[in-house]
């Protein structure tokens, strides 16, 4: 039975009037309403007395077809009598819904979790299920957790939780209760719950694991035996790719000591900074069978290899280069056909496009929440901040997040602070002054009172003091918003490319801004996030496009127009250009984007920007930190 006909069997359409008691509050999704609207009724919700009063009397004096469904969640003798003695009374559960289901499962998912099952007109089970049954049932359709997947190994079960972190970002909290509770599952996922509680756990034992299988085959290379299989079938384990991503580069005197194919995965100590973070190769893959998370995960691949590169301070290989250049060239033909489709993916686990991370906090259980953006923040330079928080004791749970395109700050900035998609601020399309108007807007939508939201930008170039933050001086701040806009404006005057922006990032890091800052939201209660509005590339210049005022917004790499026909005719004489379109975008702009690592300026010229559609540029990282 699909979802229609489950929601129809409830309401038969024999009576104009329905009092429906909605004791799940199903109808407080706008979506599960939109649902039952498009079936042909009118649907008001209401617990007021003068409220279904006045709801009532209004559709029965209009000419609306189609019968009314009052929605209260309060008791049927809350609703006046001759309302009820004129309507069929119908109560709907999800437990209706979903009968063979165990209710008390179901009661630990929201409504969003459950309209899934809903709009994708699942199979259902059709016979009774038990709690335990209900809950492998529900996280198998909803989350892609298999339960039932017996695990052999453990190698096994390990890649297959780190592929879920990489993937989903985090496990959901009913999962590690069900954890708690459940006594068939394998014993693999029941003695290891910590693991289920963040990916940086997972991480220290991965890394653990990895330095003690090095320390026996230092072992066992000194009694001249040959290393087999310690706690994992050999070596080659840590070399896949979602294993790969959990590591850290582990020092060892020589490298050539070890089996050539894990010598990626160590680092010489001589040679080794004390900021030095993983150093790995970009091989080329088959990237035509890439999807999202591919993307996600390789873009978060870059930022190591040049972190790395620069922290050594090592110039960054040719090969490496080249490799980035195939990759990017499929990663826009990807997402030119895909961006679309992003939009209509969910928040949660965690946002895919800038626009939903407000959306994602809001559905924080935590009393105050700090959100910052670290203005033109590319995962490089997210690499080179990270040893320096690592140091202080503070722990990460990272995701990347795909800017809005173009990747203009007035754009993806915007986009985030107001939870909405560009076309809905088309009004301030070009500029960032209305960033706090657009937050607090998000923010009082979500039932927060005005005096409680907060908005800085322009912070980090000057001497940090808590008097200057906002949010810690006042006692009723719950949400505060700022920007830190020293990447951006290092990024603008570099001189010597991505090289000046990295040295300059870590100068201002010694200066203890974001440090400081970071100690005294934590002190204070808040949740922290932190993330960027768009990346940053070298660029190279194919030649000025001479228009005058025929491009509203000239940027580097990208320019708006009014009307396709002008972009069309530019497109045609600068044929490696893009044409973005997007109906997220307001319907009177028109992008044309350089294309690879060119720029719309002086040829040959070398510059570091941003606006296009590289995958340095779009996908940007999306962190929580806490503290050990």
């Amino acid at each position: 039975m699909n979802d229609l006909h489950r929601i129809q069997s409830f309401l038969l359409q024999s009576n104009p009037y329905y009092v429906v008691q909605d004791l799940d509050q199903l109808f407080k999704s706008q979506s599960f309403r939109n649902m039952v609207s498009n079936l042909g009724y009118t649907v008001h919700v209401a617990d007021d007395p003068i409220a279904i009063r006045f709801a009532y009397e209004t559709f029965r004096l209009s000419n609306q077809k189609g019968p009314f469904l009052l929605v209260i969640s309060q008791d049927f003798s809350s609703v006046p009598f001759d309302i009820l003695e004129s309507s069929l009374q119908v109560t709907i559960t999800w437990g209706l819904l979903f009968p063979h289901l165990n209710e008390s499962a179901l009661q630990q998912f929201n409504s969003e979790e459950l309209l899934q099952l809903l709009d994708a007109h699942e199979y259902m089970p059709k016979t009774m299920q038990s709690y335990e049954e209900s809950m492998i049932y529900l996280f198998n359709k909803l989350y892609d957790i298999d339960l039932k997947r017996y695990f052999s190994h453990p190698y096994e079960f390990y890649a297959y939780v780190a592929s879920y972190y990489e993937s989903r970002g985090s496990f959901p909290a009913q999962f590690k209760t069900l954890l708690k509770e459940a006594h068939s599952l394998s014993p693999l996922w029941t003695s290891h719950q910590e693991l289920f509680e963040s990916q940086v756990k997972l991480r220290k034992l991965l890394n653990q694991q990895f330095m003690n299988d090095i320390a026996q085959y230092d072992m066992m290379q000194k009694e001249n035996s040959s290393f087999y299989e310690v706690t994992f079938p050999g070596l080659s384990f840590y070399l896949r790719p979602e294993i790969m991503a959990q590591l850290t580069k582990l020092p060892v005197e020589n490298k050539k000591r070890y089996p050539a194919e894990v010598q990626l995965l160590l680092t010489e100590q001589s040679k080794q900074s004390a900021d030095a973070v993983p150093l790995a190769e970009l091989p080329i893959l088959n990237y035509q069978a890439f999807k999202l998370n591919d993307w996600k995960m390789y873009g978060e691949q870059i930022g190591k290899v040049r972190a790395s590169y620069l922290l050594n301070d090592l110039s960054f290989s040719v090969e490496a280069e080249e490799n980035i250049k195939v990759a990017n060239t499929h990663f826009e033909n990807w997402l030119t056909s895909s961006f679309e489709s992003l939009r209509s993916l969910p928040s949660v686990p965690s946002p895919k496009l800038s626009h939903q991370i407000p959306h994602f906090l809001s559905k924080s259980s935590s009393d105050k929440i700090a959100l910052i953006v670290m203005d033109g923040m590319s995962f490089t330079m997210w690499e080179v901040i990270k040893p320096t928080l690592l140091k202080e004791g503070w722990l990460f749970e990272e995701h990347s997040v795909f800017s809005w395109v173009p990747t203009l700050t007035n754009v993806s900035r915007q986009a985030i602070f107001s939870g909405k998609e560009p076309r809905a601020f088309a009004d301030s399309f070009s500029t960032t002054n209305k960033e706090a108007q657009l937050w607090k807007s998000f923010w009082v939508e979500d039932g927060y009172q005005q005096n409680e939201i907060f908005y800085q930008r322009s912070l980090g170039l000057e001497e940090y003091t808590t008097e200057s933050i906002l949010s810690l001086n006042s006692p009723y701040a719950r949400v505060y918003g700022c920007v830190i806009d020293v990447i951006d404006r290092f990024m603008h005057s570099a001189i010597q490319g991505l090289v000046s922006v990295f040295r300059e990032t870590q100068l201002w890091m010694q200066g203890g801004y974001l440090l400081s800052l970071l100690q005294d939201l934590h002190q204070s209660g808040y949740e922290i996030y932190l993330t960027a509005d768009h990346g940053h590339i070298e660029a190279t210049g194919t030649g000025r496009i001479n228009e005058g005022i025929l491009a509203n917004t000239k940027g580097q790499r990208v320019r708006n127009y009014d009307t396709m026909l002008i972009r069309e005719r530019t497109h045609v004489e600068h044929s490696s250009s893009i044409e973005w379109n997007s109906s997220g975008l307001p319907p009177t702009i028109y992008p044309l984007l350089a294309s690879g690592n060119s720029a719309f300026i002086t040829k040959n010229e070398r510059i570091v920007t941003h606006g296009g559609i590289h995958i340095e540029e779009v996908i940007v990282p999306f962190v929580q930190l806490t503290r050990k």
